[in-house]
């Protein structure tokens, strides 16, 4: 009887168990597909990509430390000026709050151009757009075009109409952010 009953225990439990995991990540799913404010079919592909730039901008901030080398020794540079490049819906970075906050900003903004739309134009554009610690757009250009001019300034000008976006943590520990961002242009038929 006592085996009868260990056994039903361990199948209830490892039933519990499946449960669980299958309800969180329904859970997961549910919320990577359910954004306030966004048309599930403008959603942004997410892809990362991380480097680092072994660039000194010219509007970096200075940081003297009498423990780090001279500023004009490249590796004092990488020391003091980081930046990074991901992608704006990128849900594995250590930036997500962050990135989500930028995102929403934008999709509060961001719309379908006038001209596009009444001539049923679609596409994908895809920016690159560069912040400073401080929050302020630092550059704003095109990846990869739609091959319409009206998608493309929309993308480019959604982006500028969001700026200045919040200065970043402590913890981010930046220069500069690069972020990339594709923005779906998409017409239900």
């Amino acid at each position: 009887m006592k085996s009868i009953f260990r056994l039903t225990s361990q199948k209830m439990l490892i039933l519990a168990a499946v449960a669980s995991v299958t309800g969180h990540l329904l859970m997961l799913s549910m919320a990577g597909l359910i954004i306030p404010g966004t048309d599930p079919l403008l959603s942004t592909v997410f892809t990362v990509d991380l480097r680092e730039s072994h660039e000194q901008p010219e509007d970096a901030e200075p940081q003297q430390d009498s423990r780090q080398p001279m500023a004009s020794d490249p590796v004092a540079r990488r020391q003091t000026f980081r930046e990074e490049t991901v992608d704006l819906g990128n849900r594995d970075s250590k930036y997500i709050p962050y990135l989500m906050k930028t995102r929403e900003k934008i999709n509060r903004l961001w719309s379908y151009p006038r001209q596009a739309y009444e001539h049923r134009e679609t596409g994908i554009v895809i920016v690159r757009f560069s912040i400073n610690r401080n929050g302020r757009l630092h550059q704003n250009r095109i990846e990869e075009s739609s091959g319409v001019a009206a998608l493309d300034q929309g993308a480019l000008g959604v982006i500028r109409a969001a700026a200045p976006f919040r200065p970043f943590t402590a913890d981010m520990k930046l220069s500069r952010l690069h972020i990339i961002a594709t923005f779906k242009y998409r017409l239900d038929d």
